[in-house]
């Protein structure tokens, strides 16, 4: 991300980036791995998503009275695994699909189920 002006909206959608990287330069002048650096910036950005989100009045309202709750993920799209960055509420249904116990691999005749101790087991369909 060049730190030159795009022009347009799209400065406006890329200072928060912007920011993040300026802040997080020491860090990310000794990572060696482009993707390291992108995966941290994403992570930053999300963080700082939820901490602003818990900081709007109205979402402590419904925190208070409804029982809201904000997490932090992020997705990997390549892998298609959504990853619990450990921002929210530690007992929820997407932190239990975010951090499986076992991984399924299905295909056309039959699924592999391999448990978190190594452990296989396949069934035939």
């Amino acid at each position: 991300m060049a730190l030159k002006r795009v022009g347009g909206t799209l400065d406006t959608w890329l200072a928060p980036l912007r920011a993040i990287r300026q802040q997080l330069s020491n860090e990310l002048s000794c990572l060696q791995d482009d993707g390291a650096r992108e995966m941290l910036i994403a992570e930053k950005n999300i963080e700082d998503g939820v901490t602003a989100l818990l900081a709007n009045v109205t979402i402590q309202e419904h925190r208070a009275s409804r029982n809201l709750q904000v997490h932090g993920y992020m997705l990997d799209a390549p892998s298609g695994r959504i990853r619990d960055l450990g921002l929210g509420p530690k007992s929820s249904i997407l932190t239990a699909i975010a951090n499986p116990t076992h991984e399924i691999i299905r295909g056309n005749y039959a699924q592999l189920i391999f448990e978190e101790d190594g452990t296989a087991t396949m069934t035939a369909k």
